[in-house]
């Protein structure tokens, strides 16, 4: 297959918002591919510093790169990736955050890998992590699992692969109608949840890793919006893992699952939060009793918040 300047085979999308640091990096990991059958959409969010003008310095030569800037006063990355996988002109979509990069063999080997696999819905490769100081300290790591096994691990937040670990069939995200645009953090956990959900035919490769996710320290703020992520991530999922025949029988390892996740964060908050967040508490009791807990079970919990220092 040729190269198609109008018919790219992978869609890159990246959203952005004060990348000045990191996008540079990550687009020429980009351009430098082995494979050139590839478009890359960055959306940028309102960035205030020089990220614009950094993306124009390095594309501007590269017509398989384009940008969109976002319009509206909305914020956040999934408004972006909506935007991008959009606007593609793929039948399959790779999602990257600005401070992720490739291997430059990364995309040649995900091609050859859907060309043999053409029926799925979603492709899942190899993701490597790699400290500040370019080392790799490890992988996500997908076993053969069944879905209902890969479901309790993201709702349990034991996630077996990051947002640039898959490749999306155009046609199922839009059948999940996109990103939750809600979802300020846990973005990638909550659509695969609802993507697995589905019952998708998924492939699972175990190439070597082709793609690879810096870990930092989150800030403060990130920790915080996370939380209430994962109490959104409770009261959004129960109901379709509930309600749904096709998972009738699953239903409690899901309940299990999720049992876990909360006892996990309420003890994170109880043992490493310095700051009380009195709207967090009431609103994790309240998705607790949602959930269906007994209200003595919910009791001690209170009390404990109510004790806490």
């Amino acid at each position: 297959m040729t190269l198609d300047k109008n018919n790219p085979f992978i869609s890159i999308v990246i959203p952005m918002y004060n990348s000045k640091t990191t996008i540079g990096r990550a687009l020429v990991s980009i351009i430098n591919q082995t494979d050139t059958r590839w478009e890359c959409i960055l959306v940028d969010n309102n960035s205030q510093d020089d990220t614009l003008e950094i993306c124009d310095e390095i594309c501007r030569n590269e017509n398989r790169i384009r940008l969109s800037l976002v319009k509206s006063t909305k914020r956040g990355a999934n408004h972006c990736r909506n935007i991008g996988w959009r606007e593609s002109k793929s039948d399959y979509i790779m999602f990257m955050d600005a401070d992720d990069i490739l291997a430059d063999f990364c995309i040649e080997e995900r091609i050859k890998s859907i060309q043999t696999f053409e029926d799925s819905d979603l492709y899942i490769f190899n993701t490597a992590f790699l400290d500040t100081n370019h080392n790799v300290t490890g992988r996500f790591m997908h076993d053969d699992e069944d879905i209902s096994t890969l479901i309790c691990r993201f709702i349990r937040h034991d996630v077996p692969w990051q947002t640039m670990s898959a490749i999306w069939k155009k046609n199922f995200l839009n059948e999940l109608c996109g990103w939750n645009e809600k979802y300020l953090r846990l973005q990638d956990v909550e659509i695969t949840i609802r993507a697995l959900l589905e019952k998708p035919k998924l492939h699972l490769f175990k190439n070597k890793p082709d793609s690879f996710y810096f870990v930092e320290k989150p800030s403060e703020t990130k920790i915080n919006l996370a939380r209430y992520a994962f109490l959104d991530l409770v009261s959004d999922i129960i109901p379709l893992c509930l309600d749904d025949d096709r998972w009738t029988s699953e239903a409690a390892n899901f309940i299990s699952a999720f049992s876990k996740l909360l006892g996990n964060i309420c003890s994170l908050y109880m043992l490493h939060t310095n700051n009380k967040d009195p709207e967090w508490e009431t609103q994790f009791l309240n998705t607790l009793l949602d959930a269906g807990y007994p209200a003595h079970e919910v009791k001690p919990i209170s009390l404990k918040f109510k004790s806490k220092i």
